[in-house]
């Protein structure tokens, strides 16, 4: 697909270029236009291709943003009247299925959602259920455990280690005694005593 065929938000894009493209669809928060349908089409299969790489080599959950930024740097030439639209087909890849999100939490307990590919949706659904089984067994988990008994795919990135951990912390199921913009090195059972 050819940088000129992409689709671009019209409040972005110069109003002569924005009069000879015909077809407009609403797109996330904007409404976007281009050459023909096709276009919508193929720019959504080149995002989706652009996300499966970012989220699949190596193995990695992302916040929304850093999805988005990682995607542009992947798509030839992308404009900034064309980079406002991600976030809108990454919406539409998410609704479709082909890709998948899971509410966490940082360090600072702000929840905020981490998305994934689709295609290791059964290997996070695994981690998440072991790392619960731990911590129910052993009343506790620490960062360097949970690492080990997750796959070395998705252990690679301490960064997945923390968002699958908070997904806990999110849910309920676990909980720790750190303080607010620590981080956490260990979560336990929610009515298991501190650790000191």
């Amino acid at each position: 697909m050819k940088s000129a065929d992409y689709p671009l938000a019209v409040s972005k894009a110069r109003p002569s270029v924005v009069r000879e493209l015909v077809v407009q669809y609403k797109v996330g928060k904007f409404t976007a236009c281009a050459r023909t349908e096709a276009c919508f089409d193929q720019f959504l299969e080149q995002v989706r291709e652009a996300a499966i790489e970012v989220l699949r080599n190596p193995v990695r959950l992302l916040m929304l943003p850093h999805l988005h930024n990682s995607i542009a740097r992947r798509i030839p030439s992308l404009s900034d009247a064309s980079r406002v639209l991600l976030e809108g087909f990454v919406s539409e890849l998410i609704i479709r299925g082909d890709l998948q999100r899971v509410s966490t939490v940082s360090k600072d307990f702000e929840s905020y959602q981490a998305v994934y590919s689709d295609q290791t949706h059964t290997m996070i659904v695994e981690s998440l259920s072991k790392l619960r089984e731990r911590i129910l067994s052993s009343k506790s988990i620490s960062v360097s455990a949970a690492a080990r008994i997750i796959p070395r795919a998705l252990a690679a990135s301490e960064q997945n280690v923390h968002i699958l951990m908070g997904v806990l912390v999110y849910r309920g199921l676990a909980t720790t005694d750190a303080a607010p913009g620590v981080g956490f090195d260990t979560l336990r059972v929610p009515f298991a005593p501190p650790r000191l």
